[in-house]
């Protein structure tokens, strides 16, 4: 087992919520790895993303960053500056 593994098993011990929280991080990092990685795919930076939505290049780099959980509408402000649509699922 490795050394993540069980600093994982000791949380889940400790805390009844472990498994909750530990999942919604994780669904951040992915929602900040994709706007990243679209972003890039499209040949963006920060910056020019950021004009495209009328917005600062800071709220770009607290998204990417996982400085603040965005709203629904920026996600919306974000797919139509990268030419992308938004799916959200509910699992």
């Amino acid at each position: 087992m490795s050394w993540t593994d069980e600093m994982i098993d000791k949380y889940r011990k400790q805390d009844p919520n472990f498994d909750i929280t530990f999942n919604e991080e994780k669904v951040k990092l992915e929602l900040e790895y994709s706007l990243m990685k679209a972003r890039e795919e499209k040949g963006f930076s920060q910056r020019e993303l950021a004009k495209k939505m009328n917005k600062p290049q800071s709220t770009v780099v607290r998204l990417e960053n996982g400085q603040t959980d965005p709203k629904l509408s920026t996600i919306f402000s974000i797919a139509r500056a990268l030419g992308k649509k938004v799916k959200i699922t509910l699992v």
